[in-house]
């Protein structure tokens, strides 16, 4: 009785956390799958609604590494794949430079001035 005692609440602790981990990674899943999903539908509007330059303009101020992946992403529409042989990088650095990428944008296009651009637009 005393091992048992001992081994139920750390093996239900495991339990827990290996669910709580693989939930964890699910969602992280789903929210970068809904995020890139939406940042391509919304390059597609900004090209029709004539506000692409005006993006691009922004992407040019982002650092180098991130503003090459945005601009062979955007303008030439190539994979991570791709990109990542083209730059002489993994394909997880392509993601990674790339998610950061959209949430400077995300960040800089979020400021009252920017705002008013696109809502004119």
């Amino acid at each position: 009785t005393n091992i048992k005692n001992f081994l139920f609440p750390i093996t239900k602790n495991h339990i827990i956390n290996v669910i709580r981990h693989n939930n964890m990674a699910i969602q992280k899943n789903y929210e970068w799958a809904q995020m890139h999903e939406s940042d391509e539908a919304m390059v597609d509007k900004m090209r029709k609604e004539g506000q692409f330059q005006f993006i691009m303009e922004c992407v040019a101020k982002l650092p180098e590494q991130k503003r090459r992946i945005c601009e062979y992403k955007f303008n030439e529409n190539m994979s991570n794949q791709q990109i990542a042989e083209i730059m002489g990088i993994s394909v997880q650095t392509v993601k990674n430079q790339y998610t950061t990428a959209l949430k400077m944008l995300r960040e800089q296009l979020s400021q009252p001035e920017y705002k008013r651009i696109l809502l004119q637009g």
